[in-house]
C-alpha cells in the first residue's frame, strides 16, 4: 500500500503516528521512483483540530461558507446548540461496586433527559469500556427500556444486522416522528469516528476534549432539533476516582483529568460547532488524548518488514509505527462453530484422530474475516483459562494486560489455531497476536452481539453467511444445531444399516421446502442458488459427509454449488495452498492464457510503462507452468491414475472442492507429490535457463521473481520441502519444449532465488515491488473467479 494509493486519513489528530510513519513510506519512495513513476503515493489528512505542522497546509470553510443564504445546510449544523451539564458520581474503593454504580448513574441520567424533554427519544450513552457499556444495558434492560449495545467489540455481520434493524430510528437525515417508543444505545469510543449517528441526547463518560467533541457530533447531528426551538441534551458524567491526585487513564493518561477541570471552570456548557470556546492550542494540548511519536523508520525496518514469507527471526513491532511508541496489546479473531463440540476439541489435543476430524468440521467452512470478532490476546487468554480479566477498551493501540503475557501456560481450553492446512491444536498460552482461532458455540463468550466473557449461551455459527457475504460461495452445512430455528430440520444422513439415500435428491426437496422461510435474506439467496445448481444436475454442485461430534455414528452433509454466487462481493482471503481445488477442472493451458491477460489488463490500467505491462503479462503466461509434474496432475485428478492417464490436456484446477479435506488428503497421499513442494518453483526451474522465453521479457530477473512469488514464498527465501523421489518435469509452451527435474534446488541459498528479491527490492523499491507482485496474484485471483462462474 505504498504505491498506487490514495490515504484520506480521517481523525488524524486519533493517529499521529500512522501519519507519520505513512511520511516516512513516501520519503523512502523517491528511491525508487524512475521505475514507478506511474504509482503515485498522496496522504490526505483530515481533523477539526489540526496540530500546527498540519496547519500550515490546510484548507478549511470560507466565508461564503458560512453564509445561510449560500450554505443553509452547513450553517444549520454549524450554529446548532448542544447545551450539556456535568456532574461527578461518587464511586465505593471496590472496583465491582465502583463499576455498577457508574453504570446505574449513565442509565439514571439517560432516563431523566427524556423525562424532562418530550423530544427526546433516541439517547446514546456513551463510555469508555466495554464492560460499562454491558453494565449500562443490564440497568436499563431492569427499568424495561428498549436498549442496544453498540460496542466495537462485534462481528462485522451482527453489527450490520443490528444497525439494519434500528437505523431508522438512529441515522442521519432520519424524518424525526413523534413516537412513545424510546431507544437507548449503549456504546463505547466506537462511536467516535465513522458513524453517521444522530441523537436527541448523549450523556458520556468524561474523555479528553476531542473524543468529547467528536461524540457530541453524533448530537442533532444536522441542527434539525435546534432549527426546530428544541435543543438537544447532553451530559457529561466523571468517575470520582478518575480525580484523585495520583489517577493517571490507563488509556487516556491525565487528559481526562485535565478535561474535568477544563469542564468544570467553564460554567454553562454548549458543545455546538460554532458555540464551544475551544482553548488555544497551548492550553488545549493537555485536554487532548495523548499523541505518541512513531519511532524513526529507517531502511533496515523495512528491509526486516519486506521479508514476509518466510518471515526473519527478528522483526519490528508493526504496532509501534500505527500506535507510537508505547507498547499495546494486539488482538485475535475468534471464531466460533455449532458443528464442533468442546469434548472433540479437547481430545484433539493430544488425539491425531480427534484433531483430524476437527480440521475436517472447520476447513467444510473456512473461517472468514466477516464472522470474526477481534478481542485483545489477553481477554482471550483470560476467558479461556477462565480467570477475571482486566477492562477492555474500544480504543486502537489499548495497554496490554497481564493476561496478553501470559505465554506458554497450557492449562484452559484447547483451541483450534486456524492456517488452512497448517492449522494445529493449541493451548492458550500458545497463541500468538493476529491469529485465528476457532473455538465450539457451546463456550459462550457473545451476548446481545458483542463480547462478553461472563456470557455463557451458545454463540449463533454465521459461517455459511460468511462464505456468501465475503466469498460468494453458496454452501451450507447441514448440521442440526445450525437450523434449530428453522421449521424443517435438515436431512440427514442414513446410519449404518439403513438403506442407503440420494443426497443430491433428499437436500434439493429440503431446499424447495425452506425456500420460502429463508426469503428475502442472505441465507435465501444462498439456498435459492444451491437449489438451482442441484436442479442443473449433480455435477454443478457437491456434497460431502461429515460424522457430527455431538452424536456418535451419525453424520450430516455439507453441500457446496460449483459456481459461485452471481454477484461479486468484497475479495477474501486466497489461500495459497488449497487454490487449485476449485470444483471446476480447468486446462492449464487456458488458465495461463487467462492470467496473462488479467495481468495485462490491470498493469496497462494502472499506468505502467509498456515494457513492464509486457513482463506481467509473461509471467502470467508463465506461472503455473510446474503442475505439469505428473505428481500434481495426478494430485488435481484426486489421486486416480485413471483419470489421470484419459486425460486429453494438463489441467490447472481440480474438481475437488477445497473444503473436502479428507479428498484432497487422499489425492496427496495417492500422488506421492512431495508435502510441501511448491509448484512455482518448478515453474521456475522449467524457464530458468531458455533463451528464448528470456527474449521476451524486459526485466529477466522481475519475471523469474514474479513466477516464483505468486503465492507469497521467495520474500526472500524458497521452503524447503524434500523431493526424496524426484521426476523429470516436461512441458510445451508456445512451441518451445521445457524440461527441468523436480529436485531442483531452487531453495538453495546460492539458487539466485533471495538474490533476486534484493537486487529488484532496491530496483522498484520495498512497495513497489509488492505491487507488481499483487498485480500478478489478483490477476491469478480473478481469472480463477472467473474460471469458477462460467465453468
Amino acid at each position: 500500500l505504498g504505491s498506487d494509493c490514495l490515504y484520506l486519513l480521517d481523525e488524524v489528530h486519533l493517529a499521529r503516528p500512522f501519519a507519520q510513519s505513512l511520511a516516512a513510506v513516501g520519503s523512502y519512495r523517491e528511491w525508487a521512483e524512475e521505475h514507478l513513476d506511474a504509482a503515485p503515493m498522496f496522504v490526505v489528512s483530515m481533523s477539526a483540530t489540526p496540530d500546527s505542522a498540519q496547519a500550515q497546509s490546510t484548507f478549511g470553510l470560507t466565508p461564503d461558507d458560512r453564509d445561510p443564504d449560500v450554505t443553509p445546510e452547513l450553517v444549520r449544523r454549524l450554529s446548532a446548540a448542544k447545551p450539556t451539564t456535568t456532574k461527578k458520581v461518587s464511586l465505593p474503593a471496590d472496583r465491582e461496586g465502583a463499576d455498577a454504580r457508574f453504570a446505574a448513574a449513565c442509565a439514571k441520567e439517560a432516563v431523566h433527559l427524556v423525562k424532562a424533554n418530550n423530544h427526546v427519544r433516541t439517547v446514546a450513552i456513551v463510555v469508555n469500556r466495554v464492560d460499562t457499556a454491558r453494565r449500562v444495558v443490564t440497568e436499563l434492560d431492569g427499568n424495561g427500556q428498549t436498549t442496544i449495545l453498540l460496542t466495537g467489540r462485534m462481528r462485522d455481520l451482527d453489527r450490520q444486522a443490528l444497525l439494519e434493524h434500528h437505523l431508522e430510528k438512529i441515522a442521519s437525515g432520519r424524518t424525526r416522528a413523534a413516537t412513545d417508543e424510546v431507544l437507548y444505545v449503549a456504546a463505547t469510543q466506537c462511536v467516535e469516528a465513522g458513524a453517521d449517528f444522530d441523537f436527541d441526547a448523549v450523556v458520556s463518560e468524561c474523555a479528553p476534549l476531542d473524543s468529547l467533541r467528536q461524540r457530541m457530533g453524533r448530537l442533532d447531528r444536522l441542527g434539525h432539533l435546534s432549527r426546530a426551538g428544541t435543543p438537544a441534551q447532553a451530559a457529561v458524567l466523571v468517575r470520582s476516582s478518575d480525580l484523585g491526585t495520583k489517577a493517571v487513564d490507563p488509556v487516556y493518561g491525565q487528559a481526562l483529568k485535565n478535561t474535568w477541570a477544563w469542564l468544570d471552570r467553564a460554567g454553562d456548557l454548549d458543545f455546538g460547532i460554532d458555540r464551544l470556546d475551544v482553548p488555544a492550542e497551548k492550553q488545549l494540548e493537555p485536554l487532548l488524548a495523548p499523541r505518541l511519536d512513531a519511532p524513526v523508520m529507517l531502511p533496515a525496518h523495512l528491509d526486516l518488514l519486506a521479508q514476509t514469507r518466510p518471515g526473519p527471526a527478528v522483526e519490528p513491532d508493526v504496532a509501534l509505527f500505527l500506535h507510537g511508541d508505547r507498547p499495546v496489546e494486539t488482538d485475535v479473531n475468534v471464531v466460533w462453530r455449532a458443528d464442533l463440540t468442546r469434548n472433540l476439541l479437547d481430545a484433539a489435543w493430544q488425539d491425531a484422530t480427534a484433531a483430524a476430524r476437527v480440521f475436517d468440521i472447520v476447513t467444510a467452512c473456512p473461517p472468514a474475516p466477516v464472522e470474526s470478532l477481534s478481542v485483545p490476546i489477553g481477554a482471550v487468554r483470560a476467558w479461556l483459562t477462565r480467570v477475571p480479566a482486566g477492562a477492555t477498551y474500544d480504543v486502537e493501540g489499548q495497554p496490554p494486560s497481564e493476561e496478553a503475557r501470559g505465554r506458554g501456560t497450557h492449562q484452559g481450553r484447547s483451541i483450534l489455531r486456524w492456517r488452512g492446512d497448517d492449522s494445529t491444536i493449541v493451548a492458550p498460552g500458545e497463541i500468538n497476536p493476529g491469529d485465528t482461532i476457532v473455538v465450539p458455540s457451546e463456550d459462550g463468550g457473545i451476548r446481545r452481539h458483542s463480547w462478553d466473557p461472563t456470557a455463557d449461551e451458545d454463540v449463533s455459527d454465521i459461517g455459511d453467511i460468511a462464505q456468501a457475504v465475503q466469498r460468494s460461495r453458496a454452501s451450507l452445512r447441514l448440521h442440526p444445531a445450525l437450523w434449530t430455528g428453522c421449521p424443517i430440520p435438515p436431512p440427514r444422513p442414513p446410519s449404518e444399516g439403513m438403506d442407503p439415500v440420494d443426497p443430491t435428491s433428499v437436500i434439493r426437496d429440503w431446499l424447495a421446502g425452506v425456500s420460502n422461510w429463508a426469503a428475502g435474506s442472505e441465507l435465501g439467496r444462498v439456498v435459492d442458488h444451491l437449489d438451482a445448481s442441484l436442479r442443473r444436475g449433480r455435477r454443478a454442485a457437491t456434497v460431502q459427509q461429515l460424522p457430527r461430534a455431538d452424536a456418535p455414528g451419525e453424520s450430516y452433509w455439507v453441500v457446496q454449488a460449483r459456481r459461485p454466487l452471481p454477484t461479486a462481493s468484497e475479495d477474501g482471503p486466497f489461500d495459497p495452498d488449497t487454490s487449485s481445488f476449485t470444483a471446476v477442472q480447468v486446462e492449464l493451458s487456458e488458465h495461463l492464457d487467462g492470467v496473462g491477460r488479467w495481468a495485462e489488463a490491470f498493469a496497462r490500467r494502472c499506468g505502467l510503462a509498456d515494457d513492464v505491462v509486457v513482463d506481467l503479462e509473461l509471467a502470467g503466461r508463465l506461472h503455473d507452468l510446474g503442475k505439469a509434474d505428473p505428481r500434481f496432475q495426478l494430485l488435481l485428478h484426486g489421486g486416480d491414475p485413471v483419470r489421470a492417464a484419459i486425460s486429453g490436456d494438463l489441467i490447472a484446477k481440480s474438481a475437488i472442492p477445497a473444503q473436502d479435506r479428507r479428498a484432497r488428503e487422499v489425492a496427496a497421499q495417492s500422488s506421492r507429490y512431495p508435502r510441501g513442494g511448491r509448484h512455482e518453483l518448478t515453474s521456475l526451474a522449467l524457464i530458468d535457463g531458455v533463451a528464448e522465453i528470456r527474449a521476451q521479457a524486459n526485466d529477466w530477473d522481475l519475471v523469474r521473481h514474479l513466477v516464483a512469488s505468486h503465492h507469497g514464498w521467495c520474500r526472500p527465501f524458497a521452503p524447503i520441502a524434500p523431493d526424496p523421489e524426484p521426476v523429470e518435469v516436461g512441458v510445451t509452451w508456445a512451441g518451445t519444449g521445457l524440461q527441468a527435474c523436480s529436485a531442483h534446488g531452487m531453495e538453495r541459498i546460492d539458487s539466485g532465488v533471495a538474490d533476486r528479491f534484493w537486487s529488484l527490492t532496491r530496483r522498484y523499491g520495498w512497495h513497489g515491488l509488492a505491487w507488481l507482485e499483487t498485480i500478478l496474484r489478483l490477476a491469478d485471483h480473478r481469472r480463477s473467479e472467473e474460471e469458477a462462474a462460467h465453468g
